[in-house]
């Protein structure tokens, strides 16, 4: 059976009595349907398609997934994100800490390097939300997160105190206000996390940050509605645990960012 997902017992019933190379094309794109169905799993890409394949041992080549997945109209929907982004800069009003990361993104080990930011996100077309979200570089894990409805100082705090297991990592961020303030600093030196600042207004500094937002929008924000802000974050809270623990990369060998930080600090011991 998939990892990640139930076939039907007729796909896996042909599977079984069918040699793996001789798979039709229409039972292959069925197959795939299947596999791109649960929920946040219609945004598979023909590579994770393929991961998925090979976990229920066939052995299908990427590129003919690839074709299939064009020729049944299978490939997840593009979506222009060119969009001003959420600017919390309000000049020095606090302390700015040196670059650290540089943007130097590899990590050795799990809870070394953390990036965090905020994104302000329209639900439902002009309703406001704000999310905040801490990233660890080592495995794309999300460690800790926050939704609210104003982007309060609490926003980025809250989910910075529950790190309170991470010591001496690097907490990675630009130069809102909110990381610049007495509150945040104090959490920092509490926990012994060490600041990062980018430089100003240069996304770049922080790229990993924003694929995460970028891939958190498209699946709950771009042509969805909700009935409420509630509904709206608990939508955020099952987005996460996926990513978290269900969601393969293919800079993490094809595993979930937990699986991986898991085998890594298995690896270790």
């Amino acid at each position: 059976m998939l990892t990640y997902v139930s076939l039907t017992r007729s796909t896996y019933y042909y599977l079984k009595s069918h040699p793996k190379n001789t798979i039709r094309d229409d039972k292959l794109a069925a197959l795939i349907k299947e596999i791109k169905a649960p929920k946040f799993q219609e945004e598979y890409g023909y590579r994770r398609v393929t991961g998925e394949l090979h976990d229920n041992g066939y052995q299908v080549n990427h590129k003919r997934v690839l074709s299939i997945m064009r020729q049944y109209n299978l490939l997840s929907k593009k979506y222009n994100t060119r969009r001003r982004r959420y600017n919390s800069y309000r000049g020095t009003v606090g302390r700015i800490a040196d670059r650290l990361i540089k943007r130097d993104f590899a990590a050795d080990k799990p809870y070394q390097k953390i990036v965090t930011d905020i994104t302000e996100i329209k639900y439902n077309g002009q309703q406001k939300a704000y999310v905040t979200a801490y990233v660890d570089l080592y495995s794309s894990e999300v460690l800790s997160f926050n939704v609210t409805k104003t982007p309060s100082l609490a926003l980025v705090v809250d989910p910075l105190l529950e790190l309170s297991n991470i010591d001496n990592a690097i907490i990675h961020s630009d130069q809102g206000f909110h990381y610049q303030k007495p509150v945040f600093l104090r959490a920092l030196d509490r926990l012994n996390l060490r600041q990062s600042m980018s430089r100003k207004a240069t996304p770049l500094d922080n790229a990993p940050i924003e694929s995460f937002f970028h891939i958190l929008k498209v699946n709950v924000v771009y042509d969805k509605n909700y009935e409420s802000f509630d509904k709206f974050r608990s939508e955020i809270n099952d987005f996460i645990y996926y990513y978290n623990n269900r969601r393969r990369k293919e800079k993490l060998h094809g595993l979930s960012p937990v699986k991986y930080r898991q085998l890594a600090m298995e690896i270790a011991n």
